[in-house]
Parts: structure tokens; sequence; C-alpha cells
């Protein structure tokens, strides 16, 4: 029993970790898209 709390302790350390990445990589990526869109309407309107 006495096993079960540190597991449980890191589990949810881990996933913390997991989410916190995986909310960085995500917005990351939104801004990313939104400036080669930006980047991308303003090369496409003087052509």
């Amino acid at each position: 029993m006495t096993v079960f709390w540190p597991a449980l302790v890191a589990g949810i350390a881990v996933t913390g970790f997991a989410a916190s990445l995986w909310f960085r990589r995500r917005s990351l990526a939104m801004l990313v898209s939104e400036g080669t869109d930006a980047e991308l309407g303003v090369g496409v309107r003087p052509a």
C-alpha cells in the first residue's frame, strides 16, 4: 500500500507534464499557422 501513493503522485506529475507540453505545442502551432497565413496573404496581394 505504501507504493501506491508515490506511484499516484508520479502518474499525476507525468500527466500534468505531458498536458503542458501538448498545450504548448498546440499554441505554438496555432501561432505559426497564423503567422504563415499572414505572410502568405501579404505575399499574394502584390502578385
